[in-house]
């Protein structure tokens, strides 16, 4: 179990709430426009209309009845899959599905379009300069996406999830169009990106799904990986890419 904490330099995670500009506003013109009433709680005997008036304007400034866990702790708890080369199923090519690896200008064109796709093309493309995209095409239309990292890649993401040994990689972010789903796309994806990477080197391939995603784990497990542990992750606050909890769990290898 290794367990790591990653915030911005300088910072710490229980300030970084209290340091967005925002709020810090919000706290100041509070403080500048109830001079009054704050004056008259520091006398010593504060009465209680400048208490009422305080609480009254701390519930517009803060809105507890809208907040919850979520507002401040995004929280996760993924499966994690792996496989060796010798723990891998066969490959049975299939004649119906062709996948390669996806060149700059296609990742490009993607990224100046719309839709799921064009939405990954533009998020780990075009904003985090990740090009490690395969396509799985059906008839020559592009049905589904998937990403493979190394370490590398990961190094380009906000926060990692996994730590990568050398040798080691994940397959992420995958979709498949809605009208090709339970053909078997996802599953076969899987397994031909595994025996590519294996037969390049690789020793190790993983993968995760959300602990309740159980459609995405039946098509790892039908692709040969198996369950190996969980990793679960806590980011604080939900919004920020910059403070990170998690944990990776590795059961047995």
């Amino acid at each position: 179990q290794v367990v790591h904490l990653t915030c911005a330099p300088g910072s710490a995670p229980w300030r970084h709430f209290h340091t967005v500009p925002r709020l810090r506003a919000r706290y100041r013109n509070f403080h500048e426009n109830n001079m009054p009433e704050l004056k008259e709680l520091q006398k010593g005997e504060p009465p209680g209309t400048a208490m009422a008036r305080l609480r009254e304007k701390l519930r517009h400034l803060i809105p507890v009845h809208r907040l919850s866990l979520e507002s401040f702790v995004d929280f996760n708890r993924l499966v994690l899959f792996g496989a060796t080369a010798g723990e891998m199923r066969p490959l049975e090519l299939r004649s119906d599905i062709a996948i390669n690896k996806m060149t700059h200008d296609d990742l490009a064109a993607l990224a100046n379009g719309t839709g799921r796709f064009s939405d990954q093309a533009k998020l780990y493309y075009a904003n985090r300069r990740i090009d490690t995209a395969y396509g799985g095409y059906l008839n020559a239309n592009l049905v589904h996406m998937s990403w493979v990292y190394t370490s590398r890649e990961y190094a380009k993401e906000p926060f990692q999830r996994l730590v990568l040994n050398d040798g080691e990689v994940e397959i992420v972010n995958c979709f498949t169009s809605e009208k090709c789903r339970g053909m078997g796309i996802y599953p076969y994806v899987i397994q031909f990106l595994s025996h590519l990477y294996f037969e390049n080197g690789a020793t190790r391939v993983y993968m995760m799904a959300h602990h309740d995603n159980l459609p995405s784990q039946r098509g790892i497990i039908k692709a040969g990986l198996r369950p190996v542990g969980e990793v679960t992750y806590v980011r604080i606050p939900g919004s920020s890419g910059k403070c990170v909890y998690y944990r990776r769990s590795i059961t047995s290898h």
